[in-house]
């Protein structure tokens, strides 16, 4: 084998685990021949595309699917087993790029957070600086779509500088998010008030003659200005409505209003944006958990019935996690219910973020195929299948799909848990019809519905459907 065959490969950059993971599996696919992506897809029997993402600086995948790459590679069984343990670790370092913060108070400890974690990974200051002076050097922007700062700018009070700070510290693309989201929610460091002013020496009392010359004038003035007085007490009337609607203000506080309004996909998203960002955040916990139904039909058996599956996810940063998972099928024997513990950490994938452009990056990134405004809808859906959603980062993915061309304004629809939304949809080139339905109230995700229109064996329609059922924080795991 003289050259590699097939597409050039992605190059990885960056310092973290993810990057380092990716160039130890990159030498074992040179060791193996350079393998084409479909053929190392048959050998493990996962597509062409899941392959091709298992060696990326962005995230690192499944065992499942490094397992998969390891066969797709001609890997022994006993060569796959010594690459579990070099997992392992790669993922614990990971996990330790994305602390938890919710105690941090304001931004300037926020850096300092950042900077001494970096310090203890065995990235300091200097060697921050000397990758910056690099990577400035090479000229590559791999995810990072801003300038390298230069030293100076490395120090300064800024997202950008904190964003770099992470990547040039080791971090991948979700602890670069992960560090950006927290700073995004953090004040300033408050500056202390200055000192009070010295009080004024006491003024004397008027002597009786000045008090007498005052009380003279008082009169007068009332006297000449009854008119105005008059006029006073009808304004006072009216100031009494405004008192009660609150200081400072002439007119009523806003309410949320759960009527969508007519017209463009555009105008009812920025509405449902407007009613996230009113909401209220959820209760707090450690473990972010997600409950998720979903209902698909085997397309290529004419006799298959509906199956139902229920899964319930909870994660944390510095925690194992659990998934509960149940299935049934109608008219079937009962399946028992799957019980799977997580490692520390998030779910691999794209997570929520509180800046709708961060969130259309993605979209780029992850679902390059251009068709539209569906990988838009698709992100959305990948995104709620693990993420319970905050406030803000709900008001951000509406305002991102609010930015999509082909996106159509559905009739108000009822999930498959019976709950009214306003519907969305984006029809592909193939045909396929991605909808999401969104509560009217605060915009939550309700539901997706994706149809494709290659009928299901036997006819019936190709569906498969998703409804949340719930999605928040909690402090327990759930139990079988």
């Amino acid at each position: 084998m003289t050259g590699r065959r097939g597409p050039k490969h992605k190059p990885i950059h960056g310092w973290s685990p993810e990057a380092g993971f990716a160039r130890e599996l990159r030498k074992l696919m040179a060791g193996a021949g350079w393998p084409t992506r479909a053929e190392q897809a048959k050998r493990a029997n996962f597509s062409a595309s899941t392959m091709s993402q298992v060696d990326t600086d962005a995230v690192l995948g499944t065992w499942e699917h490094v397992e998969g790459y390891l066969k797709g590679c001609r890997a022994t069984p006993a060569e796959i087993e010594r690459w579990r343990p070099r997992y392992a670790e790669a993922v614990a370092h990971s996990a330790r790029f994305r602390p938890a913060l919710d105690d941090v108070r304001d931004r300037e400890e926020l850096r300092q957070r950042c900077a001494a974690l970096l310090d203890e990974l065995g990235t300091d200051r200097d060697t921050r600086r000397e990758r910056a002076r690099r990577a400035a050097a090479s000229g590559f922007a791999d995810f990072m779509d801003s300038p390298v700062p230069d030293d100076a700018g490395l120090d300064a009070p800024t997202e950008h500088a904190l964003r770099w700070t992470v990547y040039l510290g080791g971090g991948a693309y979700d602890a670069v998010h992960h560090w950006a989201e927290h700073f995004r929610t953090l004040p300033e460091r408050r500056v202390p008030p200055p000192p009070p002013p010295p009080k004024p020496e006491p003024v004397p009392a008027p002597s009786p003659r000045r008090v007498a010359a005052l009380v003279g004038a008082g009169l007068l003035l009332v006297l000449v200005s009854s008119g105005v007085i008059v006029a006073l007490r009808s304004w006072r009337g009216d100031a009494a409505s405004l008192e009660a609607v609150g200081p400072g203000t002439g007119s009523v506080p806003p309410t949320r209003d759960p009527a969508p309004p007519p017209g463009t996909a555009e105008a009812r998203l920025l509405h449902l944006a407007e009613q996230a960002g009113r909401a209220a955040p959820g209760p707090g916990g450690h473990f972010r958990c997600v409950h998720r139904t979903a209902w698909t039909v085997e397309a290529t058996d004419p006799g298959a019935a509906e199956e139902r599956r229920d899964e319930t996810v909870c994660w944390a940063e510095d925690a194992g996690g659990r998934r509960l998972t149940s299935v049934s099928r109608a008219g079937a024997a009962p399946v028992p219910d799957e019980h799977e513990d997580l490692p520390p950490g998030p779910p691999p994938g794209p997570a929520p973020s509180t800046d709708p452009r961060q969130l259309t990056d993605l979209v780029t990134r992850q679902r390059s195929k251009a068709d539209g405004a569906v990988p838009a809808l698709l992100l959305c859906i990948d995104i709620a299948d693990s993420y319970p959603f905050e406030p803000a980062q709900q008001a951000a993915l509406l305002r991102m799909l609010a930015g999509q061309d082909g996106l159509a304004p559905r009739d108000q629809m009822l999930d498959r848990e019976q709950r009214p939304g306003i519907a969305i949809s984006a029809d592909g080139r193939d045909g396929k019809r991605v909808t999401l339905i969104f509560a009217p109230a605060d915009g939550r995700l309700l539901g997706a519905r994706i149809s494709t229109p290659v009928p299901a064996a036997g006819g019936a329609p190709n569906v498969e459907e998703v409804a949340y059922v719930w999605s928040g924080r909690s402090d327990a795991l759930p139990q079988q």
